[in-house]
């Protein structure tokens, strides 16, 4: 020991401290060695301090390291993280349902953001499962001899979805736990596929902020234009629409929820050929044969008399040439094809084709569909060309159209739901009713008594200026007059000498008499479009539609990770029932260090293939031994389990 020192209480050299003074006062001395008792007697209070605090901080983590290791609240804490990670899922769908994307507010989109909640959920599950599993082994070698290679089997079953699969393939080796354990492993793979089924986008139709869905309706006809009128009555035969409605339509789809009720002209037409039996009479010419000529000439004159007042001739022509050298009889046929005669309001034809009906102008139609082409005609007679007798009319009508709409940008639903005549209101004289409005005097039609209950709002009336009521109706005898007063003759000859030469327009002829019934109802489609754009007509205002990505949730592929979520806190419950009272080392590789083999000699293991080929040759099992645990070997029996 080096000169002028002195070891401490641990046998530590300590050097001499500086020394003091050689001569010093009594009382300085006492004074010194005072503060010296005094600066020792704080050192050990504070030496005592730091012991205590230090040994608490100790105990806390000792606390801390036992509740956390020997008990199950890691576990229980991502169980927790993961249904709150679930019920993010949950909450978000519901927000999200039958929401439309453009009002999701979020920069991450629905679908990522329930990925993110699903893995953190999938993430904390599996570490419940994995400690179930890892705690299984210990019960599982408790329970009786296993092989060694079982450790090797639970361990990497632990460790995911390939060792928990190859756990499931091998019989005998787990239990309920463990194999409840793995299986939930094995099917969390599918968690993420079925979290990207859960949202679809769907397309649906709403109403556009920047469309606009209007179809012309009148309720006040205020005017009538002549010419526009005569021209909407012809293109209306030569060129029919499905639809004579107007409508303006923004967007590819528009729709009116509400009946749309508008002033209309309807038509009526009624087949009376039963009810005619024509009286016909031939007479020779007005073709004669000359001296020596052997053929002959006559004319066949058919009266038609449908009223009084609604009569009508046809006739039927024939040149005969009488058989000569072989050569049979030969004839040629000139007869009348088509007659359409224009009748006033006034006669007895509007009552024959609808007695509850006041029509504004009637027609009477004759025609034959007989085939004038063809060869070899014999002498024709009247019932030889079958014709039909159709008288048609028009009349003023409430029309209401219901679920009318514009898809893909036509019109649909477009024909008249409801159809009722209507009436000029009258008065006590008979007279009618006449209203002042700020165009002039109008007169009043009125839905009649009878058909008020079946037409929406049956209480609507309907005004039309008297000086345009006279201008339509004028309008509709002079256009009448000139387009259906026709006749046209057909034959295998053209005989100059026929008694009704051909008159009117042959395109009209050729569209309209094949069917008259329709042309009639294209005639009056086409005036009431043209009624429903004049001066005092307005537009029904409807929902102009636009597409919408929105978002539906299918909560059928929500069964499967609820499900698993379910399981996994029922299986760690299960677990901790199980193992209480008993040691929890889980997942733990430590615990494996602490419990010794005995009764197995190994041998020298110099690869992998050897330890395994060891470990599958040795049954043992968990043993308690004094204060211990060691896995102790067995001899191998055929009923002990794997």
């Amino acid at each position: 020991m080096a000169a002028g020192s002195e070891p401490n209480d641990k046998g530590i050299e300590v050097p001499p401290s500086h020394e003091a003074p050689a001569l010093l006062p009594a009382a300085t001395q006492s004074t010194t060695h005072s503060n010296t008792s005094a600066k020792a007697t704080g050192l050990r209070g504070f030496r005592m301090l730091q012991r205590t605090t230090s040994s608490s901080c100790k105990s806390l983590q000792e606390l801390h390291r036992i509740v956390l290791n020997r008990w199950w609240l890691w576990e229980l804490a991502s169980l927790a993280l993961s249904a709150l990670a679930m019920m993010g899922v949950v909450i978000t769908l519901i927000k999200i349902n039958d929401t439309a994307l453009t009002d999701w507010a979020f920069p991450i989109q629905p679908n990522s953001l329930i990925s993110v909640f699903m893995t953190v959920s999938k993430s904390a599950l599996l570490v419940a499962l994995a400690e179930c599993i890892g705690q299984s082994k210990w019960f599982e070698f408790r329970r009786g001899p296993r092989r060694l290679s079982s450790l090797q089997e639970f361990d990497e079953a632990s460790r995911g979805p390939w060792g928990s699969a190859q756990l499931l393939l091998s019989p005998g080796v787990a239990g309920w736990i463990a194999w409840a354990g793995a299986f939930l492993t094995v099917v969390s793979l599918a968690l993420d596929p079925f979290t990207q089924q859960i949202l679809a986008y769907l397309s649906r139709e709403v109403p556009s902020n920047s469309g606009f869905a209007q179809v012309m309706t009148t309720q006040f006809v205020k005017s009538i234009d002549k010419a526009t009128l005569q021209g909407a009555i012809l293109g209306s035969i030569y060129a029919p629409k499905q639809s004579y409605l107007t409508y303006n339509c923004t967007t590819s789809t528009c729709t009116w929820t509400r009946p749309v009720v508008s002033l209309g002209v309807c038509a009526a037409c009624r087949d009376l050929t039963s009810l005619t039996m024509p009286e016909c009479t031939t007479s020779p010419g007005p073709l004669f044969p000359s001296d020596g000529e052997e053929w002959n000439f006559s004319t066949t004159t058919c009266n038609y008399s449908i009223t009084p007042e609604t009569t009508f001739q046809v006739y039927i022509q024939t040149l005969t040439l009488p058989a000569a050298d072989g050569r049979p009889t030969e004839y040629a046929n000139q007869y009348t094809q088509l007659k359409v005669k224009n009748y006033h309001t006034r006669s007895d034809l509007g009552p024959l084709i609808n007695p509850n009906v006041t029509f504004a102008q009637t027609i009477l139609s004759y025609s034959t569909q007989f085939d004038k082409e063809i060869r070899h005609m014999p002498s024709l007679t009247i019932n030889d060309l079958a014709p039909e007798i159709l008288a048609c009319g028009v009349y003023f009508c409430a029309q209401s159209y219901t679920n009318l709409a514009v898809r893909n940008g036509s019109l649909t639903n477009f024909l008249p739901s409801t159809s009722v005549p209507l009436s000029y209101m009258v008065d006590n004289t008979g007279k009618p009713t006449l209203t002042q409005t700020d165009s002039g005097v109008a007169e009043i039609l009125a839905i009649n008594t009878t058909d008020s209950s079946i037409f929406p709002g049956n209480n609507t009336g309907f005004l039309i200026n008297q000086n345009a009521r006279f201008n339509l109706l004028g309008t509709l005898r002079e256009t009448f007059t000139a387009i259906f007063n026709l006749t046209q003759s057909s034959g295998n000859d053209a005989f100059s000498v026929f008694p009704e030469p051909n008159s009117g327009m042959d395109g009209l002829l050729k569209t309209a008499y094949k069917n008259m019934s329709a042309a009639f109802d294209h005639v009056a489609g086409g005036i009431t479009g043209q009624m429903r754009i004049t001066l005092g007509s307005e537009g029904a205002l409807g929902s102009a539609l636009a597409d919408e990505t929105f978002v539906r949730v299918r909560w059928g592929w929500m069964v499967l990770p609820l499900g698993v979520l379910g399981c996994t806190a029922g299986l760690l419950v299960g677990t901790i029932w199980r193992d209480r009272g008993r040691g929890v080392w889980k997942s733990n590789c430590l615990a494996l260090c602490m419990h010794p083999l005995k009764g197995c000699e190994g041998g020298q293991v110099a690869d992998l293939e050897g330890l395994d080929g060891f470990a599958r040759g040795v049954r043992v099992q968990l043993v308690e031994e004094g204060s211990g645990f060691a896995f102790v070997g067995v001899k191998e029996t055929a009923s002990a389990p794997k």
